[in-house]
């Protein structure tokens, strides 16, 4: 299985995964977590977020220099460190692996109101 990111935080219903930078999350993919014993669960991407490590006002200089055409060599930080995505996802099963080979499905108990 290919690595698709990292799990950065999370809370109760929603866990923040940063993106690695050779790999597409898009809204809707389903992501593989391993977990101890063989474990894992099945989590569902519902929004990306853009994020950077340079500080807005320096990324809103930067971009207005090379805009106007002052100099375009201004990258000072490694792109693929620079800009990133970030997942919002959300548990859509878990799968516990019990005697070797049978599996347990759970799947998270939701509340509608019409």
């Amino acid at each position: 299985m290919q690595i698709a990111g990292s799990i950065v935080y999370g809370k109760h219903g929603s866990i923040m995964i940063r993106q690695k930078t050779e790999t597409e999350i898009e809204l809707g993919d389903l992501l593989v977590v391993d977990q101890a014993g063989g474990n894992y669960s099945i989590l569902q991407v519902y929004d990306l977020q853009y994020g950077s490590q340079i500080p807005d006002k320096n990324l809103e200089m930067i971009s207005g220099m090379k805009l106007e055409g002052f100099r375009a060599d201004m990258d000072f930080m490694e792109p693929s460190l620079r800009n990133y995505v970030l997942a919002m996802v959300k548990s859509v099963a878990s799968i516990k692996v019990e005697n070797g080979n049978e599996r347990r499905f759970t799947f998270p108990k939701r509340c509608l109101s019409l």
